[in-house]
């Protein structure tokens, strides 16, 4: 069964965070960007501090997604980032966005 499980995997295996911050940075709507960060989310990462530029973003769905897919990421500036993201907007829920 696990080699059937190997040649048919259920997901598409993540693409690489390099190529995941690249399109987040050229991103030109709020929908791209949550695209992007749900992507993000999918796998533990590190080096949140790519991501704190999103915590002032316009769009409060593009930051409550953020503030989620920050719960994958290890580390204290990603602990620190979604602070600041849950005293900006204390109205963030805990909800899963991806």
């Amino acid at each position: 069964m696990a080699r059937l499980r190997r040649r048919f995997p259920y997901d598409e295996p993540p693409r690489p965070k390099l190529e995941l911050v690249g399109r987040l940075r050229a991103a030109s709507s709020a929908n791209e960007i949550i695209d992007v960060l749900c992507e993000l989310g999918r796998g533990w990462r590190g080096g949140a501090e790519e991501l704190a530029y999103l915590a002032d973003h316009p769009d409060p769905e593009v930051r409550d997604t953020l503030e989620s897919v920050l719960r994958v990421y290890r580390g204290r500036e990603a602990r620190r980032l979604r602070e600041r993201l849950q005293l900006l907007d204390p109205t963030t829920s805990d909800a899963d966005n991806c």
